[in-house]
């Protein structure tokens, strides 16, 4: 109760709700390029405003800008909108084929309480770290089809009963890890920590695992190559022409 009403004074009243939403729109821009060193797209701010409405609803039972001033930060965001509208706090550009903000200047954080400079700032925190968690992992990814890729399916079916098992069982631990899985696992997560702990700790195993891919092709490879100059391995059959 004491934490609800101390909100509730700290929280400022809206008078200034319009300037209060650009220097939202700014402070999320240049909070998100600063953690993951990319320009936060429009969709994204109002989701963060639509978020952080939910969260305030919940936790001081009123929303921090309701949809009136939402609906002024869509008119805001807009490609044909003036630069004098956004007060020189933010500008749209387009990249990749999507419109971006970039903060023009610091936000006037002065327009906020403590209790809702905690929640934008989680908020940030959590989508960029998800963002840059599904890079590492989707370069991971990659990676490994690329080495998977260098094998040679000839060489798969010339290698002995015993090796070849070996080698289907690695390929399809690390088909299992498809960036499916990791959207559907962030999403189910609730909280920073649990988040960062989660994805740390699969980020090592799939990295152990990628290392151990790599070594056992490296293995199979030396092989085959001895096999070959010692003579124990048949010539690849030539192609015969019609």
């Amino acid at each position: 109760m004491l934490k609800f009403i101390r909100n509730l004074l700290t929280a400022k009243a809206v008078p200034d709700g319009e300037e209060k939403v650009r220097n939202a729109i700014a402070f999320f821009a240049s909070e998100y390029e600063r953690l993951t060193q990319k320009a936060l797209t429009v969709s994204f701010v109002h989701t963060y405003l639509t978020l952080l409405d939910h969260v305030s609803q919940q936790k001081v039972g009123r929303p921090v800008f309701g949809r009136h001033f939402r609906r002024i930060a869509r008119t805001l965001t807009e490609p044909w909108g003036s630069e004098e509208s956004r007060n020189n706090c933010f500008v749209l550009t387009l990249e990749g084929g999507e419109y971006v903000i970039n903060a023009t200047k610091e936000p006037d954080l002065g327009h906020f309480s403590s209790f809702e400079l905690d929640e934008m700032k989680r908020l940030v925190e959590l989508n960029a770290l998800r963002r840059v968690l599904h890079s590492r992992f989707s370069s991971l990814e990659t990676d490994g089809a690329r080495r998977l890729e260098g094998v040679n399916a000839d060489f798969i079916e010339d290698t002995g009963e015993e090796t070849r098992p070996a080698i289907k069982n690695v390929m399809t631990d690390v088909s299992e890890y498809s960036s499916t899985t990791k959207r559907k696992e962030v999403g189910e997560m609730t909280g920073l920590s649990m988040l960062m702990e989660k994805y740390e700790t699969r980020l090592n195993e799939l990295e152990t695992q990628m290392t151990e891919v790599k070594r056992k092709l490296e293995t199979v490879v030396e092989a085959l190559r001895l096999l070959k100059e010692e003579g124990l391995l048949e010539d690849e059959p030539q192609p015969r022409w019609p």
